[in-house]
């Protein structure tokens, strides 16, 4: 199911390259919007007991609908925001599919609007974002709308708008309490580069390292909310994915140079990829730590494009050594989901439809 969908995504692309190479540019957004809403389709048409998670969001779903908002916050272990959200649907609603396509719908609309605006190649980062996230966005609702109202920040970093930046960041964390980790970027973003910021950069790997490896575990013993991923070793970051992202940071570098610190998405991108392998070297071995990874995704579905388009300017030789060097990267992400996306859960994806009930 799931190759089929890429292997969609990946012949409209081709499809938009031979409409854009005719000179019709509003085709091509044309085609792209209908990518989008393929997607919206199969992630808001799901059957919910064919997906991880589901079936907790459902039955959640109408226990709020049957006990009223009063008793649900008191039972429910659900952010404020995401609770909220449950409520203003039962308003008009009880019908979990049309909650399945808002929440769907806010997800795709986060990283549609931020592909759009900063990829330089759209149908690339399409492509790289169902490969690494359309996946879990399925049924990883909450984090997943978090994440989608990060991306939508970006903006507010870049133009230094810090109130909005926090009050976005404070609706993300209302939804999923992992969000937390995107505040550091917004200060990241506003140092200037000097040997100073290199210095933090490197303390606060260590601190972030110790606190991953040390006071996380112990902290998300305390949460109920939490306490069950320490016992998930599949969450766990790996010296494999690590080397993954200090792999692609280093092609990042070496083809930017000093394009890396120019106001603006590059930026953002290059702290993305920062934060992404503290992560990743921080939280080896730490059950639950995707939970974080998710939120730097962005470096790859942005940044690989981003590469590609200042490539343009090396020689000839250096040219075809990254562009080979990005193929191997993303062939390793393309195994990462392939083992990611278990043979049981390509069978069991059903629409609502397809329910034996």
């Amino acid at each position: 199911m799931f190759w089929n969908i890429l292997l969609t995504i990946i012949a409209l692309a081709a499809f938009a390259f031979f409409v854009q190479k005719g000179g019709s540019q509003q085709g091509n957004k044309v085609i792209f919007f209908f990518a989008f809403t393929f997607l919206l389709f199969i992630s808001s048409l799901k059957y919910y007991a064919s997906l991880p998670d589901l079936t907790n969001y459902f039955n959640d779903f109408h226990l709020l609908n049957q006990v009223g908002w009063e008793n649900y916050r008191e039972e429910t272990r659900f952010n404020i925001g995401y609770s909220s959200l449950n409520y203003i649907v039962l308003l008009f609603t009880n019908n979990f599919q049309i909650f399945c396509l808002i929440s769907s719908f806010i997800i795709l609309y986060g990283y549609g609007k931020t592909i759009s605006k900063y990829s330089p190649s759209i149908w690339l980062s399409l492509i790289l974002f169902v490969i690494i996230d359309f996946v879990p966005s399925l049924y990883v609702l909450r984090q997943f709308i978090a994440i989608s109202i990060f991306l939508l920040s970006f903006k507010y970093i870049i133009n230094r708008q810090k109130y909005h930046f926090l009050a976005l960041s404070l609706l993300a964390i209302s939804f999923h309490s992992s969000a937390f980790i995107i505040l550091p970027i917004y200060f990241l973003y506003g140092l200037s580069i000097s040997k100073k910021t290199l210095t933090i950069l490197v303390i606060g790997s260590g601190i972030a390292i110790l606190i991953f490896n040390i006071l996380l575990p112990r902290i998300a013993t305390g949460f109920d909310d939490y306490s069950g991923y320490l016992i998930q070793h599949e969450h766990q970051a790996t010296w494999e994915r690590a080397i993954m992202k200090i792999y692609l940071l280093i092609i990042y570098c070496n083809v930017l140079r000093y394009n890396i610190f120019n106001t603006g998405i590059n930026r953002v991108i290059f702290y993305c990829m920062i934060l992404g392998i503290i992560i990743c070297v921080g939280g080896i071995g730490v059950s639950g730590i995707s939970r974080l990874r998710e939120y730097f995704a962005v470096a790859d579905f942005i940044g690989i494009p981003i590469i590609l388009q200042y490539n343009k300017y090396n020689n000839t030789i250096k040219r075809k050594a990254i562009q080979i060097m990005i193929l191997i990267y993303v062939i390793m992400l393309g195994i990462a989901f392939n083992r990611h996306i278990s043979a049981e859960m390509h069978q069991n994806y059903k629409f609502y439809w397809e329910s034996p009930y």
